[in-house]
């Protein structure tokens, strides 16, 4: 049976229970295992208001527990094809999504209304209203494509049906593994169903993991969803679609809406917070403010855009109506009557809904629809407050941001305005100079993300008896490693793994070749890899200042750190990171370049790789932060092999070298 369906509206879930407060949570759970299904994605209007949403539809057991029936309240749902990402220690804040994983809630639209604790018995006892609609507040969301809900009461007895889901889910996925959804094929409806449910029987399994999963006619509706398995029996149950609109259109005035035209049939909303800075750098909401976009091809439009004006609590909703849905629209938020005294004084602060704290001001182009980020600057309170740091409190080479910090509270700011200044040089670092998973490579880079994901299966995670490293290989049998890392009594206890796409490689260090601490730098001999080596690239007496370049390394957390920079690196400790910046020093008669990448420890060792010509220029060693950026030093390929020793070695390998012109 081929079904017209998109298989990217089922979505996997998982749900555990909530650590600390909704003012105060801490991180997610790790000891126990989180209850995982998948949803399907749907779209609803509500009749009265003529406003459209997307939700996603699952089982009410996927977020609740099976014995207690307690609402889990910490939900994550992962859009297919996204890389997953198992909890871990100390990572994920309780209510945070994860990489692209998007935190959810259960809406008050679903039969238990959210309310948190258990169900009502009556509703608990009745599996066809054992579902959910889950509500997540990214604008990106509103972007991806629903199920087709099929509205009918009658289904002929012939009709087929697939099951798409996600068997096992987490607990069979290591981390940067595809989520990708399964179907179990050709299901027949049997006769004698409870009211509000479907009973159908076939010749492929379905297994825990699918529960919400969508069951799909031949025709590409969604059917219902499925809801459990007697494998003895090889039958299966499921909520019937049509009996979940009738319970909303009865309650709620809620109706599918078809994906042909569940976007922009209504106008599109843009909700916004806008304040002002005051003297003493708190927040101060403005009423009555004209606010505005400005898109800057009017053809993109439907008619005009609504404006909105802000209320008591400073909050405006600009509408539009995109001509195509699938097109980006960019332009400016406006401000259409600032007042006068604001525009010297302290900037006004345009907070998009859902998308960035810290928020847009006048003149940042953005890009509607939101998709996975925005084409703009980001300057907000934090960013402000740290900009005045930084006249007031210059950061010096003895002067890193930890005393920065003590210097800004001696001075009468308060410990909220010190941490959102705080806040603000690592956003202002993370939009500048991120530190980017495999997966999120698209982020940032282009026509460059599928070079740099092989390189990066050349990058070695180094683990020795001072902690972990980096290193990369310029040949098959044959890595550079930082010098320091080198045990003190010349053993070559010293185990490098190389990750990728293909299967893992562990090697061990089986010889130390060549050994310099003037150049901190080390030759070992490593069984052979089926690794491709880095390409060398020799600068000669040309200066690469200002050149484009990325780190390839394995960062980790650093408690040398403040807290605001260590989220940088939660997601990708213990795998390989990419880390785009430019060399910032430069002089060819030096065996040093500088360079801003954002790195921590963990990354000494890590190939300095040249954008332009795509070879390796340097190994990264170490730096310190310094204002907004990272200031970084590595020892040259250049003056390496200027060194006499150093060349000998690489003549009895296979080294690939090139000349940067």
């Amino acid at each position: 049976m081929a079904l017209n369906y998109p298989e990217n509206t089922v979505w996997y879930i998982e749900a555990c229970r909530w650590n600390g407060t909704k003012d105060s949570p801490g991180f997610a759970l790790v000891d126990e295992s989180p209850l995982m299904g998948s949803g399907v994605v749907v779209t609803l209007r509500l009749t009265d208001e003529g406003i459209s949403k997307s939700y996603i539809l699952t089982c009410a057991h996927v977020v609740r527990g099976r014995v207690d029936d307690l609402l889990r309240e910490d939900i994550i749902c992962y859009p297919p094809d996204t890389g997953f990402i198992k909890t871990s220690g100390n990572n994920r804040r309780s209510g945070a999504g994860i990489a692209l994983a998007l935190p959810a809630n259960v809406s008050k639209y679903s039969p238990c209304m959210g309310a948190p604790g258990g169900r009502d018995e009556k509703i608990r006892n009745d599996p066809a209203l054992d579902w959910v609609l889950l509500e997540i507040n990214n604008p990106s969301f509103r972007h991806h494509p629903s199920a087709k809900i099929l509205d009918e009461d009658d289904l002929p007895d012939d009709q087929l049906f697939d099951v798409i889901g996600f068997p096992a889910g987490g607990e069979i996925w290591r981390n940067g593994e595809k989520v990708l959804p399964a179907t179990a094929k050709n299901f027949r409806l049997r006769a004698h169903a409870r009211p509000g449910m479907l009973s159908y029987e076939g010749p492929e399994e379905t297994r825990r993991g699918m529960s919400g999963g969508g069951i799909i006619d031949d025709r590409g509706f969604l059917a219902g969803i499925h809801r459990a398995a007697t494998d003895a029996a090889m039958r299966r149950t499921g909520i019937r679609a049509d009996a979940i609109v009738r319970y909303l259109r009865a309650t709620h005035n809620l109706e599918p809406v078809t994906p042909e035209g569940q976007l922009f049939s209504t106008p599109m909303e843009l909700e916004i917070t806008v304040n002002r800075i005051t003297p003493n750098f708190g927040l101060e909401p403005i009423s009555g403010l004209k606010v505005g976009f400005d898109p800057l091809d009017h053809e993109d439009m439907k008619g005009e855009v609504t404006e909105g004006e802000t209320d008591a609590d400073g909050r405006a909703v600009i509408k539009f109506i995109p001509e195509n849905p699938d097109s980006d629209i960019l332009g400016h938020l406006i401000c259409l009557n600032q007042p006068v005294e604001l525009i010297d004084d302290a900037p006004l602060i345009l907070s998009p809904y859902g998308k960035f704290p810290d928020g847009l001001r006048k003149e940042d182009e953005i890009q509607l629809p939101y998709k996975e980020m925005l084409p703009c600057t980001v300057w907000g309170i934090k960013a402000y407050l740290y900009k005045y740091f930084a006249k007031f409190f210059p950061p010096t080479p003895t002067n890193d941001i930890k005393k920065i910090v003590k210097k800004a509270v001696a001075a009468g700011l308060s410990e909220k305005e010190t941490k959102l200044a705080t806040q603000g040089w690592a956003d202002i670092l993370k939009y500048a100079r991120p530190v980017l998973r495999l997966s999120s490579l698209e982020d940032y880079f282009q026509d460059e993300s599928p070079v740099l994901r092989e390189m990066s299966e050349s990058v070695g995670q180094v683990l020795h008896s001072r902690g972990v490293s980096t290193c990369f290989l310029l040949a098959g049998d044959l890595v550079l490693l930082p010098e320091f890392i080198l045990p003190s009594d010349d053993s070559t206890d010293i185990k490098i793994s190389f990750w990728g796409t293909g299967q893992t490689e562990h090697r061990e260090v089986s010889k130390v070749i060549w050994k310099s601490k003037e150049f901190m730098s080390a030759l070992c001999e490593i069984p052979q890899s089926t690794k491709k080596p880095f390409m060398i690239g020799l600068t000669g007496d040309i200066s690469l200042l200002q050149n484009k370049i990325v780190v390839i390394g394995f960062p980790r957390r650093d408690s040398r750190l403040p807290e605001e920079l260590n989220s940088f690196f939660e997601l990708s400790e213990g795998q390989p990171a990419v880390m785009p910046g430019e060399v910032i020093i430069h002089d060819p008669e030096l065996s040093q370049i500088h360079h801003d990448a954002t790195t921590s420890g963990g990354v000494a060792g890590s190939p300095v790789v040249d954008m332009q010509s795509n070879s390796v220029i340097a190994m990264h060693v170490g730096g310190k932060f310094a204002g907004t950026r990272k200031e970084n030093f590595a020892v040259t390929l250049q003056a390496l092999w200027e060194e006499p020793s150093f060349r000998e070695v690489l003549q009895l390998y296979d080294v690939n070298v090139k000349k940067i012109t």
